[in-house]
């Protein structure tokens, strides 16, 4: 009768632990979103920033302000050409010393066309392996490649 009893006793533990993984398995499914999944370039720099995108076919649009400590969804920005593939980013305000700003890019494979104002939809162009751009304050900037997100850093 113990033995019966010990045997009914490690069956329903066994049962409670299954009970407990399959909670455990779905509090981790429900989680929050990690950066990957969101998409998003977040500014963790400590101050703020502006951001142009990159899309396919060498189309760049800008600039969205985003606070410090905040993020830029890009799953806001799906349109007739994609999602935004790369980012070019830099400080708001000016370095009040010597006038320059702070700059978050890529590499000069990837260029795109940007201006001092805002702009939408700018046209790169390639001619030779450089870039050129329409427009007398249009000029090209490295751009960074996103990824499924960046953490913007000081």
């Amino acid at each position: 009768m113990a033995m019966k009893l010990r045997n009914i006793l490690l069956k329903a533990i066994g049962s409670i632990g299954a009970i407990s993984l399959g909670f455990s398995t779905s509090f981790l499914a429900i989680q929050a979103p990690s950066l990957a999944q969101n998409r998003e370039i977040c500014n963790n720099t400590g101050e703020k920033i502006s951001i142009a995108l990159g899309y396919r076919d060498g189309f760049s649009k800008g600039w969205y302000i985003v606070d410090r400590n905040l993020c830029l969804n890009l799953s806001n920005f799906d349109n007739s050409l994609g999602s935004p593939k790369y980012y070019y980013a830099q400080s708001y305000y000016a370095n009040v010393f010597n006038n320059s700003r702070t700059i978050w890019n890529g590499n000069k494979a990837e260029q795109f066309c940007v201006t001092n104002s805002g702009f939408a939809l700018t046209r790169s162009y390639l001619l030779d392996s450089l870039v050129t751009c329409a427009g007398n304050s249009a000029a090209p900037k490295s751009f960074g490649f996103i990824g499924s997100g960046k953490n913007l850093t000081p």
